[in-house]
Parts: structure tokens; C-alpha cells; sequence
């Protein structure tokens, strides 16, 4: 009797396990079947998280001749845009607007022509200088480059200025160039 009872007792633990697999995976499946009935909320976040990584810029000055010299510094404006992935660049501002949270690399070069008068520009990033590029030409053609990793928030933004009393110059060639983009999202 004491086997039957535990025989018994056993059949009953285990068809009560059965019956909670049976549960669980029914659920599983209507969570399943849910997500089949809503892809386009599925594609949605997808998409939502590829365009936060589809941020490029890429401009060139395009001014033909000499730019400068000024007695303050001018905000820049790459009018030549190659690349503008995501919009964050503004062509008529001159300003990068960083549309997610995020690293970003930036590249900025400078091109100067022999003449008596220095060529360079400041990189900003919100109202703080991060670095200056400056040289004389001095009877020589000039270029030089710099490229940073910046941490950004969302509106942060990154622009280049002309340094007072400096000038560059451009053609057809686009020397000065300013781009970036975003490494990765925060």
C-alpha cells in the first residue's frame, strides 16, 4: 500500500511538471506569435537604432581664392558638402550638431598659399577651444591636418573658426576640409 501511495504521489509530481512546461512553452509561443503579428514595431526599433549609427559628414570649404584675413574670428562655412549622413552638419551655419549621445571622430584641414599672412583656424566644441592649427606659408604651399575623439551629448556642437587676422586659401582642389562621424552611440 505504502508503494502504490508513493507511486502515486510520484505520477501526480511529475504529470503537475508536465502540465507547467505545457504552460510555460504556451506562453513562449503566444509571445512568439505576437511578435510574428507586430514586425514593423520590431523593424522599427531595428531602423531607430541603425540610422543612430548612420552619421557622417564630409565638406570642403569651396571658396575659389584667398579667405581672410578678418580682425576677429570667423565661424566657417564648408558650403561643399560631399557626405551628410544623418544632417547633422548645417552648411549654412557651418555647424556640426550632434544628434545622439555618443564618440565621434572629426578631421580638420587647412591649406595655405605663400603669402605674407599667417593661415589658421580654431576647432571648437561648444564655446571651447580644443585645438588651434596655424603656420606661415612663408613663399610655400601650406596644408596641415588635425583629427579628435570627442565624447558628445545630444546638441552638443563642433565648428571651426578662422582665427583673427589669419587667412587660408582654396580652389577647385578643396584643401580645406572639415568632417566627422559618429564611432559609436552612448
Amino acid at each position: 500500500m505504502k508503494a502504490t501511495v508513493a507511486t502515486l504521489a510520484l505520477l501526480v509530481y511529475v504529470w503537475a511538471g508536465i502540465l507547467q512546461l505545457k504552460a510555460e512553452d504556451e506562453v513562449q509561443l503566444e509571445e512568439a506569435a505576437q511578435m510574428q503579428q507586430d514586425p514593423p514595431l520590431t523593424e522599427e526599433l531595428e531602423k531607430t537604432h541603425d540610422d543612430q549609427r548612420k552619421i557622417a559628414f564630409s565638406t570642403a570649404f569651396g571658396t575659389d581664392g584667398f579667405y581672410g584675413p578678418f580682425t576677429t574670428d570667423i565661424t566657417m562655412t564648408f558650403k561643399k558638402v560631399f557626405t551628410n549622413n544623418g544632417n547633422a552638419y548645417n552648411p549654412v551655419t557651418g555647424v556640426f550638431t550632434a544628434p545622439v549621445k555618443g564618440v565621434y571622430h572629426f578631421t580638420a584641414t587647412i591649406f595655405g598659399k605663400y603669402s605674407e599672412h599667417w593661415m589658421g583656424m580654431r576647432f571648437f566644441h561648444n564655446e571651447n577651444v580644443l585645438f588651434t592649427i596655424s603656420d606661415h606659408p612663408n613663399g610655400n604651399h601650406v596644408i596641415v591636418s588635425r583629427d579628435i575623439n570627442l565624447s558628445l551629448e545630444k546638441g552638443d556642437v563642433v565648428f571651426i573658426k578662422l582665427t583673427a587676422n589669419h587667412q587660408i586659401f582654396d580652389d577647385g582642389n578643396n584643401f580645406n576640409t572639415f568632417g566627422g562621424f559618429l564611432i559609436f552611440p552612448l
